[in-house]
């Protein structure tokens, strides 16, 4: 294989990695992100199993699920009727709340149409059916991306936010808290990634297949912690796909180069795999410093995967590079020649 070639092969994977961390946006244009801020429920007054209220994504999102054979209607801002969910699951959005507008931007950024009166007769749009919605409810979270005045980390900022409904015509309030959460402490998961850098690099020398088997191991628990946030936000909350795609590119490059032990295509999946898994780790970075991850994992776990991911990638580039694999010396291995001498340079 001639040189070029060898980079040819290297330069398609890195493009390759580069268009799917650009091109897959999470499914909202406003995801659940790492934050600072924990919204809870506390209660739903009075009782009911016809329906789940909970918080997904920090404080990024209210969800409501609603029982089959059930009429639930959440009320905006102005106490007029917003969402309708019927008995079948049809979800439906007056188009005459400013919340339709409103909700849709996590700190209300939207102009509402002149037009739009809450105190007009509701006009119902389908939006979802399954009897299940998630929006940016601004009830429940802070509204500035400065944090609040007068407090301080630890704090508690509402100490019970509500939002009304009304379920099989019965009013309904669903009760909740809002906290400021300390901050993490980034130095032990900084440690974790130097560590294991440091070891794979001592005691795998120039074995780029030890190299290869540790990425593949990480990349699988990469892929588990990323399916776990990922599964963590319903759909209208925007998880965000390359939680998964990433990290198993990574998995199945790896995989790869385990396959060719002693060969030089070890090498080059080895390098693809890493390429996948280190994109993986710096899209998500701000996990390793916000306290309240968007993950029903535990953020401990996320924090410390998503480390080990990134110290096993820098120490296996690290052996690829000593291993002397270089591209220069790539025509002693033979990968095949094109019959007319692959003149493309």
């Amino acid at each position: 294989m001639k040189p070029r070639r060898g980079r040819r092969v290297v330069r398609m994977t890195l493009v390759a990695l580069v268009g799917l961390v650009v091109c897959a946006s999470p499914a909202a244009a406003d995801p659940a992100k790492p934050g600072d801020y924990r919204s809870i429920v506390t209660s739903v007054e009075p009782p009911t199993n016809a329906v789940q209220v909970k918080v997904v994504g920090g404080d990024g999102f209210l969800d409501v699920k609603v029982q089959r054979g059930h009429d639930v209607t959440v009320l905006g801002y102005d106490g007029e009727p917003w969402l309708h969910i019927t008995p079948d699951g049809t979800v439906l959005e007056n188009q005459n709340s400013p919340a339709t507008y409103l909700n849709v931007n996590r700190y209300a950024r939207v102009t509402v149409p002149p037009n739009v009166d809450p105190k007009a007769a509701p006009d119902f749009t389908r939006i979802a059916t399954g009897g299940e919605y998630t929006w940016h409810d601004h009830r429940i979270h802070w509204m500035s991306p400065d944090h609040p005045p007068n407090h301080r980390a630890g704090d508690v900022i509402f100490p019970d936010w509500q939002v009304q409904l009304t379920v099989d015509g019965t009013p309904t309030v669903a009760h909740g808290r809002l906290t400021w959460v300390k901050d993490v402490n980034p130095l032990p998961y900084l440690a974790v990634i130097a560590v294991l850098a440091a070891l794979l690099v001592v005691f795998a020398g120039k074995k780029v297949w030890l190299a290869s088997a540790a990425v593949l191991v990480v990349a699988v628990l990469a892929l588990y912690t990323g399916w776990r946030a990922w599964a963590s936000i319903p759909s209208a909350g925007g998880p965000n796909p390359l939680e998964l795609w990433l990290p198993g590119v990574g998995v199945a490059a790896a995989a790869l180069a385990v396959a060719f032990v002693r060969k030089a295509w070890s090498v080059i999946f080895t390098l693809a795999a890493v390429s996948a898994l280190a994109a993986w780790c710096i899209e998500r970075n701000a996990v390793l410093f916000n306290p309240v991850l968007p993950t029903r994992l535990s953020f401990g776990v996320d924090r410390t995967v998503t480390a080990a991911a990134l110290g096993i990638c820098i120490g296996a580039a690290v052996v690829a590079v000593r291993a002397g694999v270089v591209f220069p010396k790539l025509p002693a291995l033979d990968f095949g020649d094109d019959e007319d001498g692959d003149s493309d340079a």
